[in-house]
């Protein structure tokens, strides 16, 4: 694999936006329980007109009020989190190359201002720390000589990353290339989505695979990725990612869908009759789901739980 396809050669500008200036804390760091924040990102049709007095909000089945709505004005950090475990490497076709090469059309769709870090996971993982996007690149180059690790601990990885991204920012991504196969994690997936929700840490999913799948966890993978997108207000994509496609128009225009809206996520805030005592369903309604598709997590925790307390 070259330079060549580890550093795409064409750069887009992203088009300057008007923010409002918003503050927020994650809903893991507040100290009033009713009072809640969420992250929300337009998935499909972001210019499309629309104001947010128009969006209903329901907790638990009941109506909630919107208190404000606001687009964040600092850039969000980005992980970019690779799978080096077994299934990605040789004996596996090429999947390793498409992965390296997934992850550099990854590192070029994250905001253009964003801090970014580099990080990898078989049964352990690893983070590096958050510095310019030509040392990333160059990181992510010598992953090429990287060997296969024993055993994928996915969500493992994902809740260690939590961590990484501490203290919390508002908005925050995680760009997750994988084939979405976990064998080493136990049932720390939904602690790990909580963990992330908690937080606003978005995860983008960037699929990796050939369909010619070869183990159970294989074939769970890309339903399960789903749901991790689905709890943190990200998204799933899943492209052909060879030579020819990161090199197209189609693959361009991806990447500035993906660097927008990854940029600009909004912070949703409300407030809480009173104080949950059980997790609770969350649902955001368009006034016309056809023309604006929104991400945003579709679950929210008592904060007894966000801290770890015991009620």
């Amino acid at each position: 694999m070259t330079c060549a396809l580890i550093i795409l050669a064409i750069v887009w500008s992203l088009g300057a936006q008007q923010s409002s200036s918003a503050t927020s804390t994650p809903d893991s760091q507040t100290n009033d329980c009713s009072q809640r924040s969420i992250p929300l990102t337009v998935v499909k049709n972001a210019n499309a007109t629309w104001d947010w007095h128009s969006l209903s909000l329901t907790v638990g089945g009941r109506s909630v009020p919107i208190d404000t709505m606001q687009a964040t004005p600092q850039p969000p950090r980005v992980l970019i989190l690779v799978d080096s475990s077994g299934s990605m490497h040789p004996g596996y076709g090429t999947r390793w190359a498409t992965a390296l090469r997934t992850a550099a059309f990854a590192l070029d769709a994250a905001p253009l201002d964003s801090p970014v870090s580099l990080g990898t996971f078989d049964q352990h993982d690893y983070f590096g720390k958050f510095e310019s996007r030509q040392e990333v690149a160059r990181e992510l180059l010598a992953l090429n000589q990287k060997e296969a690790g024993h055993g994928t601990a996915l969500y493992g990885a994902l809740k260690d990353a939590a961590t990484h991204l501490q203290p919390a920012q508002f908005g925050d991504a995680i760009f997750l290339v994988t084939d979405g196969g976990d064998n080493r994690s136990g049932d720390l997936q939904t602690k790990a989505q909580q963990i992330l929700a908690a937080q606003g840490i978005r995860v983008f999913v960037f699929m990796v695979f050939d369909r010619d799948f070869k183990t159970p966890e294989e074939r769970e993978g890309p339903e399960l990725m789903n749901e991790v997108a689905k709890a943190t207000g990200g998204a799933v994509f899943e492209e052909p990612w060879s030579k020819e496609w990161v090199g197209s128009d189609e693959a361009k225009r991806l990447m500035m869908h993906i660097r927008t809206m990854t940029r600009w996520p909004y912070v949703l805030q409300f407030k809480l009759d009173q104080p949950l005592q059980k997790t609770a369903k969350l649902k955001i309604s368009p006034p016309d789901s056809r023309s604006l598709e929104l991400a945003y997590p579709h679950e929210i925790l008592p904060c007894f739980a966000l801290s770890g307390k015991s009620r």
